[in-house]
């Protein structure tokens, strides 16, 4: 008994750090003359709208960051442009702290200097997060709505513009309304800088978005794959499909076979509880 216990506890606690073995990052890549021009637009309307004339950060843009910091005794707005969120992305962790932000401004200035504007658009767009494991906007839109993303209408475009703010907060999958509402920001960002007339942003956002349905993540068959099925399961409903697609519980796991004490205590009784009530219920053989 001792000996089955061990194991499932080595194999419950290998499935929480199943980041290292299950390819998760579904990136499909693009380049930007396949990317509609609303679809950039949106980008730029909404996440950086100086982004065509500033040099990687934004001066007006870390005075306003400044000034909201200081109110709210914190860091809560980043004041990033895009070239800061690429080199955030690409190279740096999420942490919200001025170390990092340093980090991200000096690296942003590195990248204008070796890059042209598009070239940076077109690596953002391709590296960004939007959700249900989707990195990139051809992943985005074959996730959402099943077609890639030079299809894409303005109103399809405006939501999926919307979604790296907070990708599992706004997915329309998981909160339909909070995504229609973050869409009508997006499409209010373009009508403010010029992209787009109000009239077209009235009928984008009464238009259908064509959302197909959710698909459920599927994994390789392995003596594993019921306990990562149900770690997926409870993490997701506990803290997100961010925490399993993105960077979230990187802090929750060692580098190797372990659960954080943390995990150990909340999860993997638990789930070793469940496997042995599956094993006396289907009386079938788990473990090899």
């Amino acid at each position: 008994m001792y000996d089955l216990l061990h194991r499932l506890k080595f194999m419950t606690c290998t499935a929480i750090s199943l980041r290292r073995f299950i390819p998760l990052k579904n990136r499909l890549p693009i380049p930007l003359k396949d990317v509609p021009k609303d679809l950039q637009n949106a980008f730029v309307a909404t996440e950086d709208s100086r982004f065509y004339t500033h040099h990687g950060i934004d001066p007006i843009g870390i005075l306003r960051a400044i000034w909201v910091n200081i109110v709210h005794s914190g860091v809560s707005e980043g004041g990033s442009t895009i070239t800061q969120q690429l080199a955030r992305n690409a190279f740096l962790s999420q942490d919200r702290t001025f170390k990092r932000k340093i980090s991200e401004a000096l690296l942003a200035l590195k990248i204008e200097q070796h890059y042209t504007k598009d070239e940076i658009l077109e690596m953002y767009m391709n590296q960004i997060y939007f959700g249900q494991g989707a990195y990139g906007v051809q992943s985005a839109s074959h996730v959402y709505f099943g077609k890639d993303a030079s299809q894409l209408t303005l109103a399809q475009a405006a939501l999926i513009a919307g979604l790296p703010q907070s990708p599992n907060y706004y997915s329309p999958f998981n909160d339909l309304e909070a995504s229609k509402k973050r869409q009508a920001v997006v499409l209010g960002q373009m009508v403010k800088y010029g992209y787009i007339t109000q009239e077209q942003a009235d009928e984008a956002r009464q238009a259908d978005l064509g959302l197909v349905a959710k698909q459920e993540q599927t994994h390789e068959k392995s003596n594993a794959s019921y306990f990562i099925n149900y770690v997926i399961a409870q993490v997701s409903e506990k803290y997100g499909d961010d925490a399993i697609y993105k960077d979230g519980l990187k802090n929750l796991y060692n580098s190797r076979y372990g659960c954080s004490k943390m995990l150990q205590l909340q999860l993997c009784k638990t789930y070793q509880t469940s496997i042995l009530i599956k094993m006396v219920c289907t009386n079938r053989k788990v473990l090899s």
